[in-house]
């Protein structure tokens, strides 16, 4: 048997024009978007255009994301264990209206980790990830953090009917 690997590309591009400068209305690299909801809902919601892991104070009103990971899938199994490895990359960079956003700092993430799938289980997969930071304004230079990605992210689409929800601003 062979080890076999997928390579993952995810562009992201969110522009905005004429946005009020309200927290609610600007847009940031952060993973969780900071609009906390509507009618009460105080549960944050994910921003599936952010930096995994990634928190500060920046704002803007465009953002350019690119994402990468090469997911390996082993061959071997042990007691219905399978150790996957994967590598991923995140940079993103925020601008404002009327500024060429090649002026603006670019920001990164590099992680690695092990997805361990045991399809006999009920949860079927976990992972274990390493996140590295080069610099997140507002809390530091050259952070590690621990599992602060998800390889769902990479997925196929979700094309499940569902009921009625609010469709999320960004």
């Amino acid at each position: 048997e062979k080890w076999k690997m997928r390579q993952f590309l995810k562009p992201q591009f969110l522009v905005g024009t004429n946005r009020l400068n309200s927290i609610g209305d600007r847009l940031t690299l952060d993973e969780n978007n900071r609009f906390q909801g509507v009618d009460g809902d105080n549960e944050q919601r994910q921003n599936s255009a952010g930096i995994p892991g990634f928190r500060s104070d920046l704002t803007g009103t465009k953002k350019y994301l690119l994402s990468t990971q090469t997911q390996f899938y082993s061959p071997w199994e042990v007691l219905g264990f399978r150790l996957n490895p994967y590598v991923n990359f995140t940079a993103g960079v925020l601008g404002e209206e009327g500024v060429n956003v090649g002026k603006s700092r670019l920001y990164t993430a590099f992680g690695l980790g092990f997805i361990i799938r045991n399809d006999y289980l009920v949860f079927s997969s976990f992972q274990l990830s390493f996140s590295y930071y080069p610099s997140i304004p507002g809390q530091g230079d050259h952070i590690f953090d621990t599992n602060s990605f998800e390889t769902e992210d990479f997925g196929f689409q979700n094309f499940e009917l569902g009921k009625p929800r609010p469709v999320w601003f960004n």
